[in-house]
């Protein structure tokens, strides 16, 4: 056929083509027994005949591209009619010759390798079933033959004293096989295993684990599939009957064992193939017996202990690798490790593992998971240690982080920072995890702290801190959290961390924001305990914010309006606004018709804004959502708060107690406050000047400015205390010149008009002078003998308390422009003169006070007393 071939167009010649291979199928199935045996023979020899002889030609593909090879043999018409009788050879092989026509084509895939592997292909792709079986078998028998004393794990040279080993042909033929037909490949192999397992199997059989290795040892589509078999079909059970060989059997040495076990360990740093499948596998074993296998009682059985224990070895010895492989220095970027690359995407599963395991599991897994960050990159890294962070909720699981951490921070300095980021990122995405984070972040704090103050500031630990405290405005985020126990942690964690010198003004106010606004939210918690844990901790904080000026008056600004606001302003006793529950409940009880009605039947002559004519004054319809002792302790935090971000700079030494000096504020610190109290009290920005005008003045055109002042004053009781706050500080109360005198030219009109017969009958009215008065003590208004006044005020009459207030208003008009330090040289005599006539007239209930009178210090006097009292009423 060939010599026809040669000398005639392969067009001419189909037709002759096929009607020879039909003549020669049609002896095939007639008579199979006499003539498959020579015809298998001779096609098989020529196929690799022609194989070998056409291969060196241009226009053939390489060797390696088996599929390019295959399609370029087949669209041949001899070869292909030659492949059609062959595969009907095995079609039609029964009994021993099925075996010898195996046999055959792996000889001839021997004499004629590589270029005769897409004729085993082919067959092997029409018939799997039969040749992988065969094939699996024949590859058996030649290993027993020519390896079965060797445990080395290594193949054999390509020309050793093997010589007509088949084992590299068996090992292209299941690997091309387990492309298409893996799953023909896995049950041949699984099958084989399972005879070898049998109570009465041959010398050879017994070798069969050792064969199914060393097939894995020469290609990883093999090694999948015998991974494949060891997770899906392998028990328990399976292993003690290995054991029971190998027991048996008895290796020569101890050196054999530890080659099986060099083999072992080899493989399964190249697998990455359901490596975590078999990772899970070798620590159930190596620990105890998986669950599913567990029949009956388990007792000490002897092959139980060393299947055990074989186990333990494999995976010491394997972590021992892993991590030698991990830590060479200099790092081989070449040096991939498959078995770490398959349990790359395994990392949480493992972390979970190690969570919920006991020793010795714990050790391996910890081990693992170093190596895995160490080998995998930085990102990996950050996936194993957020993972920790996320999930661990005792003090042992973070023992084992700060091991992992030590490991991985060497290599990646920067690792925190990531991992970091990367916790922030899954605390955005699913806020259940921030309440565990938060937890770990502050024991690993906590720890350095601890570390740091034992070695002497030499930490001993990694350091975390200071790249925590780079994610500190991301974290402040969580202060305004509804649920206050996250919030409350990460107050506790900032407490922990240092502000970074480099942070921008920016960042620090919003981060005042978010601390002054969860100092209010924590004074609504009913445990007080816990109210004062948390505001004590705030005020911390806030105290080191304010050592820097810009950030100073800002935290003040934003406490004091937190004080003021609607939300927070009840908790300081505020009784212009409800509790919103309240403030719901009577919106509901409100009627449209019935207020109309009452508006049309009154007439409005008789209604006025402060009440009605025959009824007195409204009431109130403030309702207390605290009761006084809160109030009293809220008030006292926020003041407490405000003193602290204002005195940073003055902290009292050796822990004593301030003195009145250090206890002053400082004038711009008091500027400071006295701005944003005049601002946020005024209602406009007109007549706050710091001169005092005539009282005409007052009562001719600011009435309405002044209602509005003192009405906030009387329904925030807080103000007092701020303004009492700032009197301390020089010229602070001075800036606030203008409130002072709404609330007093308010008060000068209501005494002035009223009716009652003593001024102790109208106790606000006379609380609020007193407090005027005191305030402008203490601010350094008033000089002796006029700051006393407020002392004279419960014995007075109304009309008397008006004139010793308009002695004070004409008393500032023209001093006001006048410094401190000029006022408290003295006071002129015709300030005074008004203060000893009233306390002439009421002597014998005012006798106590007048040495603080008569004992002012001198004045030069330009005119008599009775000069001075015509001038005075004069004026009136």
């Amino acid at each position: 056929m060939g010599v026809v071939a040669k000398g005639a167009d392969e067009r001419s010649m189909s037709p002759i083509i096929n009607e020879i291979e039909s003549l020669i199928i049609g002896f095939i199935r007639s008579q199979p027994d006499a003539w498959t045996p020579i015809i298998s023979s001779w096609s098989i020899d020529l196929l690799g005949y022609i194989s070998r002889k056409y291969s060196e030609r241009r226009s053939m593909p390489h060797s390696s591209s088996l599929n390019e090879l295959l399609f370029l043999w087949m669209t041949c018409s001899p070869t292909k009619s030659l492949i059609r009788i062959t595969s009907e050879c095995f079609a039609c092989a029964s009994g021993d010759f099925a075996n010898r026509s195996v046999n055959a084509l792996l000889e001839a895939s021997v004499r004629h390798s590589p270029h005769f592997d897409w004729v085993v292909a082919h067959i092997g792709s029409c018939f799997p079933k039969t040749i992988i079986s065969r094939v699996l078998l024949c590859g058996l028998k030649d290993y027993h033959q020519h390896l079965g004393g060797q445990l080395d794990g290594l193949p054999p040279p390509p020309h050793s004293s093997a010589g007509e080993s088949k084992m590299s042909s068996v090992v292209q033929i299941l690997s091309h096989m387990a492309l298409q037909h893996a799953r023909d490949v896995r049950q041949a192999m699984w099958e084989l295993f399972q005879d070898s397992l049998g109570e009465t199997v041959s010398e050879m059989q017994m070798s069969c684990p050792m064969y199914i290795l060393h097939l894995s040892m020469m290609t990883n589509l093999l090694m999948q599939t015998a991974v494949d078999v060891f997770v899906d079909c392998v028990t328990f059970g399976d292993l003690e009957k290995l054991c029971l060989q190998f027991s048996q059997k008895k290796p020569s040495c101890a050196k054999d064992v530890n080659s099986l076990m060099n083999l072992i360990i080899h493989l399964l740093m190249k697998c990455d193939h359901r490596s975590n499948h078999v990772i899970y596998l070798l620590l159930d074993y190596s620990h105890g017996l998986p669950k599913q296998d567990v029949i009956g009682s388990l007792s000490e059985n002897p092959l139980q202990i060393e299947i055990h224990f074989f186990c333990s070895l494999i995976m010491n010895r394997l972590v021992i690798e892993l991590q030698r492989v991990s830590n060479a220095r200099p790092p081989d970027p070449s040096a991939e490790v498959p078995l770490l690359r398959g349990l790359r995407s395994h990392a949480v599963s493992l972390l979970q593992m190690m969570l919920s395991s006991s020793e010795p599991k714990v050790t391996w897994l910890v081990r693992l998971l170093s190596c895995l960050a160490l080998h995998c990159g930085e990102e990996c890294a950050a996936e194993v240690l957020s993972g920790f962070l996320t999930t661990c909720q005792e003090k042992l699981c973070m023992t084992h982080f700060m091991q992992i951490l030590q490991d991985v921070q060497s290599k990646y300095p920067d690792i925190i920072s990531l991992c970091a980021s990367k916790i922030i990122t899954s605390m955005l995405e699913n806020g259940n995890s921030v309440e565990p984070v938060l937890l770990n972040f502050i024991q690993l704090c906590q720890w350095e702290i601890e570390e740091e103050s034992k070695s002497m500031g030499r930490l001993l630990i990694s350091p975390i801190i200071r790249p925590l405290s780079e994610k500190i405005a991301t974290f402040v985020t969580y202060l305004s959290s509804p649920n206050i126990g996250i919030s409350s942690k990460v107050m506790a964690l900032l407490m922990l961390l240092r502000i970074p010198p480099e942070t921008s003004v920016v960042h620090l106010i919003r981060l005042s924001v978010q601390v002054v606004g969860f100092f209010f939210r924590c004074l609504l918690l009913s445990d007080v305990q816990e109210k004062l844990r948390i505001s004590e901790s705030c005020i911390k904080y806030l105290r080191q914010l304010s050592e820097k000026s810009p950030i100073q008056s800002a935290i003040l600004r934003y406490l004091v309006e937190g004080a003021l606001s609607e939300e927070f302003s009840v908790l300081f006793g505020a009784t212009g606004n409800r509790c919103k529950q309240q403030q719901d409940l009577k919106r509901q009880e409100v009627s449209l018709m019935s207020e109309n009605q009452c508006e049309s039947n009154c007439s409005t002559s008789l209604v006025f804004h402060v009440g009605m004519i025959g009824l007195g004054l409204k009431h109130s319809s403030h309702i207390n959502c605290f009761d006084k002792a809160d109030e009293t302790l809220h008030r006292q935090l926020l003041l407490e708060a405000i003193w602290m971000c204002s005195h940073h700079g003055n902290e009292s030494r050796n822990g004593c107690t301030a003195s009145v000096e250090e206890r002053r504020l400082k004038a711009e610190v008091a500027r400071s406050l006295a701005l944003v109290l005049l601002e946020l009290v005024s209602p406009d920005v007109m007549y706050n000047s710091v001169n005092w005008p005539d009282e005409d003045f007052m009562r001719n055109n600011t009435v309405e400015r002044d209602l509005l002042i003192i009405r906030k004053f009387n329904e925030n009781p807080i103000l007092w205390d701020i303004m009492d706050f700032v009197s301390t500080g020089p010229g602070g109360l001075r800036i606030c010149s203008s409130v002072l005198r709404s609330i007093m030219a308010t008060l000068l009109i209501r005494w002035e008009s009223s009716r009652e017969k003593v001024a102790s009958s109208q106790p606000q009215d006379l609380s609020v002078t007193q407090r005027i008065l005191e305030l402008m003590r203490k601010g350094q208004l008033l000089p002796e003998p006029l700051c006393f006044t407020g002392d004279l005020l419960p014995h007075l009459t109304p009309y008397e308390v008006h004139l010793l207030l308009l002695n004070i208003w004409r008393f500032m008009k023209e001093t006001s422009i006048l410094p401190p330090s000029k006022l408290q040289q003295g006071c002129h005599p015709k300030y005074i003169e008004v203060i000893h006539s009233i306390l002439h007239s009421n002597i014998s209930h005012l006798g106590h006070l007048y040495a603080l009178f008569c004992n002012a210090s001198p004045f030069p006097v330009t005119m008599d007393l009775k000069e001075s009292c015509i001038e005075l009423f004069r004026r009136q």
